[in-house]
């Protein structure tokens, strides 16, 4: 597991511990975080540390959205994200709007694998599914906080209309989970790019309230195409994930496992062996 890296402990005294989460749909960059490897997954209230104590570790320059650099997008400063030219091939398999019954195959699937992913919650899909959240945070996956309701009009009312969805969220997340249960990653619905309408020109202000509250986002570099308006067969999805990919070797793959994600769990396979084939070891964000 590779864990985004930076000191919270001012965020712990002044902001209610619910309310930390972490990084948006799909890039890495906006608030100086590195990444490491830690022998065993933390648990409770975790510390987050900076890429500089890892000597060597390749957490430096931007991983890119729709290979262009937006780096008003990305979760984790620019310089301390994810270096495309680094020589380690890194994959971070990323699934969205779960749990649902479709996530006991997704999890089939890794642990077949050995792979470990994150799964970015949604508070009501947890509340209707909890024994699959507790699968997969039982089977060591990263566990990241999507909103309670996936509502844009909702949730991006305000800054505080999104905080509030997190902090629901998180509490429903603790009571399935534990109560030292704590993530600090979080995953703009619709992605911190892809919403700039509902932000109505003011998306940093909800990037600042993330910030002020310790938590970080991240959005994706990859995306497998389950969302298009037109249905995908399992082998476009797979074929998506393959051209995108090309020539980059930091990878943050866009997945969903919602209920009438099928054939996103047929595709799975065949995008783990051939980003294998490809080279590339498979991390999780925390």
């Amino acid at each position: 597991m590779w864990t985004i890296v930076k000191a919270l402990n001012t965020h712990w005294a002044r902001v209610r511990p619910a309310a930390l989460f972490g990084l948006p749909c799909g890039i890495l960059a906006m608030f100086g975080l590195g990444l490491r490897a830690p022998a065993n997954p933390p648990s409770g209230p975790q510390q987050l540390i900076t890429a500089a104590n890892k000597p060597g570790d390749p957490a430096h320059g931007r991983l890119n959205q729709s290979r262009e650099n937006f780096e008003d997008g990305l979760a984790i400063p620019s310089s301390l994200a994810l270096k495309k030219g680094g020589k380690d091939k890194i994959a971070f398999l990323t699934f969205d709007d779960g749990p649902s019954p479709v996530s006991k195959r997704v999890l089939a699937t890794l642990a077949k694998n050995s792979i470990k992913a994150t799964f970015f919650i949604i508070g009501q899909m947890a509340e209707h599914y909890p024994e699959e959240l507790k699968a997969e945070y039982a089977a060591g996956h990263a566990i990241g906080n999507h909103s309670y309701t996936h509502n844009y009009r909702k949730i991006y009312k305000t800054t505080q209309t999104m905080i509030d969805e997190i902090t629901k969220t998180e509490g429903i997340l603790e009571n399935i989970l534990g109560p030292t249960f704590r993530t600090h990653l979080f995953r703009f619905p619709g992605g911190y790019m892809g919403v700039r309408s509902v932000f109505k020109g003011h998306k940093e202000k909800y990037a600042e309230a993330l910030k002020d509250c310790g938590i970080h986002f991240i959005d994706w570099n990859v995306d497998c195409g389950d969302t298009m308006p037109h249905p995908q067969t399992s082998t476009q999805l797979f074929n998506r994930v393959m051209a995108e990919s090309k020539g980059q070797n930091r990878i943050v793959v866009l997945m969903h496992d919602a209920g009438a994600k099928e054939r996103t769990a047929d595709a799975l396979p065949r995008i783990i062996a051939a980003l294998k084939k490809r080279g590339y070891v498979f991390r999780t964000l925390s």
